[in-house]
């Protein structure tokens, strides 16, 4: 009797600590991953145990992405945003880590800036790790999560720097299922790599058909630069230019008759050391500019509007064209970028839209566009002639850089798989430092 209340207890102890267990696994997770879980080589990624979509990550409409340098100086501190997306979760987490390119190696030294939803961990190889808390994890925020630390990079150039990240979109019932996973890398060139900065078009123009546009660039350590045009994600680029001199900072491009929504701009620069690579930081568009086709009407004069003022926007579209449907954009910068949406989808019929002036804008350089699509899959454009004043006293003027930027943000995903992929399509074909200038 004793031996078979014995044997009784001791399985109930063994289901409560099992189960214990199980539950202290769940829980311990909200507050931080165990290391090595990034999908680096030689690691896995958290769907070993959150894993109600299968093994494979990246299978949801969401997304991780890594806002960090595209290189690095010795012993120079820079910072690290990682971010996780997801329509419906409720609950978010990350693991990153940096490794060196040719031997996987831990690369630099992570500086936790914000110890409330960020920590630092080491797993048994001796990388280092930064993770969420539990905190950090934002329970019950919808949409998305961010998190913000600093990276020191090495003391001397060990080549380029590779950070691994998975994150977690959870639905916040504190157990493995109903999580989805993503993964993603950035690569960080080296000091005697070179260095290149985009400058025009950086995202948000609105260029016409055939129209000159001068692309703009800096760049340090290049011996050698090329340019390449994508019309659009996911497609193999068109070369523009192969083999410029290192020192130019300018190239003289005629944008192509056939309209672009979502196009971007690529420049390469290269010298025997490696290449850096930086593209256009959101997207910008290619239309027919014709005042024959589509012509804004008001505000047709200068003008001072406020938060809370109603501007109206009104146009006219020809009879030939059969319209789709119709957006409404804002440049803040006199027309040169139209980085915000007033109106995302306006019916084919519509020829006005009555805007309420928000009280956080403040420019003296506003413009409206109006962009339509037809049924052909033609893109057709028009702006106001004139500059109007948007004047809020208490806002704070906007960059229009920061606000492209801003809007940027939803694309970083695509943009972080675009700037791969050419990094890829130029590691296998182009192994070597083009020696031949081409015209």
């Amino acid at each position: 009797m004793f031996q078979s209340e014995g044997r009784a207890r001791v399985i109930k102890l063994f289901a409560c600590v099992g189960f214990l267990a199980c539950v202290s696994v769940v829980y311990a997770f909200s507050s931080g991953p165990l290391p090595g879980f990034t999908g680096a080589p030689g690691e896995g990624h958290c769907t070993e145990c959150h894993d109600s979509f299968g093994e494979e990550t990246n299978q949801g409409n969401g997304f991780v992405a890594i806002d960090g340098p595209a290189r690095y100086e010795a012993g120079e501190r820079l910072t690290v945003t990682v971010s996780v997306g997801q329509p419906g979760a409720q609950r978010w987490g990350f693991q990153i880590t940096a490794l060196t390119t040719d031997t996987d190696e831990p690369a630099g030294q992570f500086v936790i800036t914000d110890p409330l939803h960020t920590q630092l961990i080491q797993g048994e190889s001796g990388r280092w790790y930064v993770e969420h808390t539990e905190a950090g994890s934002f329970a019950g925020q919808a949409e998305g999560a961010t998190w913000t630390f600093d990276w020191v990079a090495p003391e001397t150039d060990v080549g380029p720097v590779i950070f691994y990240a998975a994150g977690n979109a959870a639905n916040n019932d504190g157990m493995r299922l109903g999580d989805w996973i993503y993964t993603t890398i950035a690569s960080v060139s080296p000091p005697s790599y070179p260095g290149v900065t985009l400058l025009a078009p950086n995202g948000a123009e609105v260029l016409g058909l055939g129209q000159p546009f001068t692309i703009r660039w800096e760049a340090v350590r290049a011996d050698e630069v090329d340019i390449l045009f994508f019309p659009r994600p996911g497609v193999l680029p068109e070369t523009l230019a192969s083999g410029l001199p290192g020192d130019r900072r300018a190239f003289e491009w005629t944008a192509p008759a056939v309209a672009a929504e979502a196009a971007r701009i690529a420049v390469l620069a290269f010298n025997n050391a490696g290449f850096g690579i930086d593209e256009s930081a959101s997207p910008f568009v290619i239309a027919d500019r014709s005042a024959s086709l589509l012509r804004v009407l008001e505000p047709s004069e200068q003008q001072v509007v406020k938060g809370g003022d109603i501007l109206r926007v009104t146009w006219n579209a020809a009879c030939t064209l059969t319209v789709v449907h119709q957006q409404i954009r804002l440049s803040l910068d006199g027309g040169r970028t139209y980085p915000l949406m007033l109106a995302a989808s306006l019916p084919a019929s519509a020829r006005s839209f009555d805007w309420l002036v928000p009280t956080n804008l403040r420019t003296s350089s506003a413009r409206v566009l109006v962009l339509a699509r037809t049924a052909d899959g033609q893109l057709v454009a028009d702006d106001n002639d004139t500059d109007f004043v948007i004047d809020n006293p208490a806002a704070v003027r906007r960059s229009p850089f920061v606000v492209a930027t801003f809007m940027a943000h939803r694309g970083t995903a695509i943009n972080r798989l675009t700037t791969n992929l050419v990094r890829k399509f130029l590691q296998t074909f182009l192994p070597v430092v083009p020696s031949q200038p081409t015209t």
